[in-house]
């Protein structure tokens, strides 16, 4: 085994701007290179007792910090991240408040009202004012279309 010294880390330098120089070599090819060791060396992440954990947890924070999940994305994680910590995972806020209720066709029940002034309409005309009433219906953010309702990933396959 040798032992590398000055001299040789410049002769491999010199070596290497050499190559590119003269074309024999392209930056490109060289980036290519170096994004594929990373990939090998950093992309996959095997958890706490991998030696690089807590790099890949430093750059996560900021890949987060930048905008790379989006506020959905990021509060599902915190969902997945509650559930394995045995928290109780509560239903999510809507998005929009609610309409007001509509109160009921024959007035508040109110031991106030006199059954005789409760219901003042034949069936027919109540039916007539149901009817009329319009159903309102949750709007979805894409316009109604939901590629995923009803999916379910089921379990996951990693270990």
């Amino acid at each position: 085994m040798s032992t590398m010294t000055k001299r040789d880390a410049v002769d491999a330098a010199m070596s290497l701007a050499e190559d590119v120089a003269e074309g024999r070599l392209a930056p490109a090819d060289l980036e290519a290179q170096a994004v594929t060791e990373m990939r090998e060396l950093f992309g996959t992440v095997i958890g706490p007792d991998d030696p690089l954990w807590e790099t890949q947890a430093n750059v996560t924070r900021q890949a987060i910090a930048l905008g790379a999940l989006t506020a959905d994305e990021l509060s599902e994680w915190a969902a997945v991240m509650r559930h394995r910590a045995g928290e109780p995972v509560s239903e999510l806020e809507p998005k929009e408040t609610p309409p007001e209720p509509v109160s009921s066709v024959s007035g508040p029940y109110s031991p106030a009202i006199d059954a005789s002034e409760a219901i003042t309409e034949t069936p027919a005309e109540a039916e007539s004012v149901v009817e009329s009433t319009p159903v309102l219906k949750p709007v979805h953010p894409s316009g109604g279309y939901d590629p995923l309702r009803g999916f379910d990933p089921g379990g996951t396959r990693r270990r």
